[in-house]
Parts: structure tokens; sequence; C-alpha cells
């Protein structure tokens, strides 16, 4: 599955991680749900090398394929 997101939000989500000292970030992939109206997108969740348990979510981008 391919995702495309908008290159100036991405930097802006990986600049904030970065002013916020993060070390690693998980992302993970939700899937499009017609049902409930729920688009594919990526989801962010980063974390402190010394915290690695502890992650914040830094929220969602959405798929714009479809926009294109």
């Amino acid at each position: 599955m391919c995702v495309t997101v908008s290159v100036s939000e991405l930097y802006q989500l990986a600049k904030d991680m970065l002013n916020d000292g993060m070390d690693y970030v998980e992302v993970t992939f939700i899937e499009h749900d017609e049902d409930e109206e729920i688009p594919s997108s990526l989801n962010f969740e980063a974390s402190k090398r010394t915290q690695s348990y502890m992650g914040i979510d830094y929220g969602f981008l959405e798929d714009i394929s479809s926009t294109l």
C-alpha cells in the first residue's frame, strides 16, 4: 500500500519531533475504512531514547493521492 502525503506537513511534523528532543518515531499505517469514513493515513508517535516506553502522539497525515 502506498500513501502520498504533503512534504511540507511531513517536514513540520519531523521538525516538531526534533525540536522536542525525540529520538525515535513509530509510523503506523491506518487503512481506509469506507464505512467509518476514515481515509488512509499515517500516524506518528515519537519517543526519547531515555523514555522509549512513553510515546507522544504527533497526529496523522492523510493520504492525498485522491486529490492529485
